[in-house]
């Protein structure tokens, strides 16, 4: 029990040194969890104190790191650093230890020796009092039993086991008890077994391909994309090698991978998909654009020798219609084009020209980080101007990101950064286009949140389809990396599998522990409890793109542009029936007139303004009678839609809301997770019911109303959006435009 927490910056071998024994023992912070607990015999020992959430309840773990001065203040810090890096891996830090007590006992005892170990402690049972006999006991079990996963018994019979325990037992009960063990033996190791045998070839070939020493339980997504680049296909050979290199069930193993789209998981005696597979993109813009009428001729061509899927949006609505020879877009795609780069095995994506860490740097890049590391400019003031810009988060949200750092700052080490650029909104393509040109300003940024912050490392989660993203950042990386050796976080760049769900924050965390990509409940929130349990810095990459600008340049800066009472800029990603499709950088509060007129160079010849997106397939619909709305945070709710993450669709009067409404209705019910009933029924039924020639509206607006209010995620609140406005805004349209059949396939 601990009278006093003596809270210091940092402690000093003169402090530990002076720090006298009383009456109960006591704790000497040094800070994160680290501390000196003084005995109340005087002894000294380091401590590092730590939580973690097991079935959503907080729970203190300690672990000790030894005496002091044995121990000295350098060591344990060092220690302590480690273990904090170890757990923002979303490592168990207490097997480790136990792993480490067991080499102080015997780095490889036998079975006999082990044996002889409980052998003594139970002729101390006559010797010692009870308790510290239990002491010995547990001592024991903690210590060496684990080795008894390590040995091979293959060759032990159960009179060995008997002799060594007890040499002068009665022979007929050991017998008697011999038999009792090997049944239960053959029972566990029967159940051990259970599921597909392991092919050994496929065993060999896979750990060649995945080419790791450790296997981690958080990498299974990227195992699985390993598997699937390398053979097209993942059989359930691989899978169930997989589980037995992970040592985990080949359930979790097949779960995992038949929860995301992108993995094309063959079953016995199921024939293998065609060794190439033509994406065609068929999400609102693309589809105004004739993608159905170019899946249909593909088809018609290829006669599965190709294989030729429609999907949602792949993050490219500026050029549409588009599509994905293997990992290679097509943009502004007809049957000519596709033809060509199959003929010429042009699978792989081209890299755009982009800022390169030498023209960063040439150009003062990573200067300001310099700065704030040294002290030169100091984490408060960064944050006050990261207060006064009124930065909101960017992916969708809007929360205040000023304040989500403080909150950060408050909660415990580890701390982890999980950024996010799983854009699947359909049309959004904002991230994308940011990071093909310049993407060290958002990992100066982000690095700048990591120091400000107190972060130990750093998660990127990356959407599939961005395949020379993916390059890019990649390469850049290693730069970084090699620029600031040890001087920043550990960075890992993870790959999402095409799932619309992980752009929810927990979602995305869910799928970077290398779990099914299902939403969490709230709370807790994931400032709180987040990766791996820790508190966890979630943030869109466009967010993290302005934070040098703002530092740089001042928050006075950023709010200098606005319209209509808004303040700020805003990437608008604006696609559909307009000259200019494109990211346009727009003052805050521009109305969706404006930008088509000053930003997106008018309508396309032949069509009128119609209705449009403010907010992506989710945020709903609009007339363009509505044309004069500030585009911004906040300004849309009460005509029932959002801006989200600026995704701008634009249809004209050759267009049909209803139709544009069934499409995106379609796309989740396709992406819902089906997590919860709301949202996996909901979107089922609606979709349904709005095959109707004539739409049962009262019945379709009560389920869409329990969607919104009963869903857990985003997703499920917000699927019956675009629905609501058609039945509020567009009254005639139901009556005449069917829903467009939209397949759940895998992509």
């Amino acid at each position: 029990m601990f009278t006093q927490r003596e809270a210091m910056s940092k402690l000093t071998d003169k402090i530990i040194c002076n720090a006298e024994s009383r009456s109960a023992d006591y704790r000497l912070s040094d800070g994160s969890g680290l501390a000196i607990i003084v005995r109340k015999n005087g002894n000294k020992h380091w401590q590092f104190r730590y939580h973690i959430y097991e079935n959503g309840k907080r729970k203190e773990r300690i672990y000790s790191l030894g005496e002091y001065p044995s121990i000295s203040i350098e060591k344990a810090r060092q220690e302590h650093s480690s273990l904090k890096k170890k757990l923002a891996n979303g490592e168990n830090i207490q097997n480790i230890k136990r792993k480490h007590k067991l080499k102080i006992i015997s780095k490889q005892p036998s079975f006999i020796e082990i044996a002889q170990e409980l052998k003594k402690i139970q002729e101390k049972k006559n010797q010692l009092d009870y308790q510290s006999w239990k002491r010995e006991l547990s001592k024991f079990e903690s210590s060496m039993l684990p080795h008894l996963k390590e040995l091979n018994l293959e060759n032990l019979t159960t009179n060995d086991l008997m002799q060594v325990l007890d040499p002068h037992s009665d022979k007929k009960e050991q017998q008697k008890d011999g038999l009792i063990r090997e049944k239960k033996f053959k029972k566990n190791k029967k159940l051990r077994n259970r599921g597909r045998k392991v092919n050994l070839d496929v065993k060999d070939d896979l750990v060649k391909l995945i080419n790791t020493d450790n296997y981690r339980r958080d990498h299974l997504i990227e195992y699985l994309h390993v598997i699937q680049d390398a053979k097209g296909h993942i059989n359930e050979e691989y899978m169930t090698a997989l589980a037995d290199l992970m040592d985990i069930s080949q359930t979790e193993v097949y779960e995992v991978a038949t929860f995301y789209h992108h993995f094309d998981i063959i079953k016995s005696g199921d024939t293998a998909p065609p060794s190439l597979t033509i994406r065609v993109c068929d999400s609102v813009s693309c589809e105004l654009h004739g993608a159905n009428e170019l899946a249909e001729t593909l088809d018609s061509y290829y006669k599965g020798s190709v294989r030729i899927q429609k999907v949602p949006c792949i993050g490219r609505c500026q050029n549409a219609p588009v599509a994905v020879v293997k990992f290679n877009p097509i943009d502004h795609a007809d049957f000519k084009k596709i033809k060509t780069a199959v003929d010429q095995k042009k699978h792989q994506p081209e890299i755009p020209n982009y800022i390169t860490m030498s023209d960063y740097t040439h150009k003062g890049g990573y200067q300001l980080l310099d700065k704030i590391k040294k002290g030169f400019i100091t984490k408060e003031s960064v944050l006050v101007e990261l207060e006064n810009s009124n930065l909101r988060g960017l992916g969708g949200a809007g929360f205040p990101a000023g304040k989500k750092w403080r909150i950060l700052i408050e909660q415990e080490a580890p701390r982890l950064l999980a950024v996010n650029i799983d854009e699947g909104e359909p049309g959004t393509f904002k991230d994308r286009h940011y990071l093909e040109s310049d993407p060290h300003r958002f990992l100066e940024g982000m690095l700048i949140a990591s120091e400000v912050v107190g972060i130990d490392k750093i998660y990127i989660y990356l959407r599939d389809e961005y395949a020379a993203v993916r390059k890019i950042l990649a390469d850049e990386l290693d730069n970084v990396r090699d620029k600031f050796k040890s001087e920043i976080p550990d960075i890992e760049l993870r790959r999402g599998a095409g799932a619309y769900i992980c752009g929810e924050e927990s979602a995305m965390i869910e799928s970077i522990e290398g779990k099914k990509g299902m939403p969490r409940l709230r709370p807790p929130f994931v400032a709180q409890v987040g990766l791996f349990g820790r508190p966890t810095l979630a943030h869109n990459m466009e967010t993290l793109y302005w934070v040098r600008d703002i530092i740089e340049k001042g928050a006075n800066w950023f709010t200098s542009y606005g319209r209509n009472d808004r303040k700020g800029l805003r990437s608008f990603s604006v696609s559909g029936r307009i000259k200019k499709p494109g990211v346009h950088l727009a003052p805050a509060g521009i109305t969706v007139r404006e930008l088509i007129d000053e930003y997106a160079g008018g309508m396309e010849e032949g069509h009128k303004f119609y209705a449009y997106f403010p907010g992506g397939a989710s945020g709903g619909i609009l007339p363009a009678s509505m044309d004069n709305i500030p585009l911004d945070f906040d300004t849309l709710h009460e005509y029932g839609c959002f801006i989200g993450s600026a995704a701008i669709v634009i249809l004209s009067d050759k267009d049909k809301v209803a139709r544009a409404a069934s499409t995106t209705m379609g796309f989740f019910l396709h992406e819902s997770c089906g997590k919860c009933t709301p949202c996996r029924v909901g979107t089922s039924k609606a979709t349904e019911m709005m095959k109707e020639k004539r739409w049962n509206v009262p019945l379709l607006s009560e389920l869409s109303q329990v969607m919104s209010d009963a869903s857990i995620c985003g997703l499920g609140q917000a699927a019956s959006n675009p629905l609501k406005c058609v039945i509020k805004y567009f009254p005639n349209e139901p009556e005449t435009t069917p829903i467009v059949e939209y397949k759940k396939v895998k992509n």
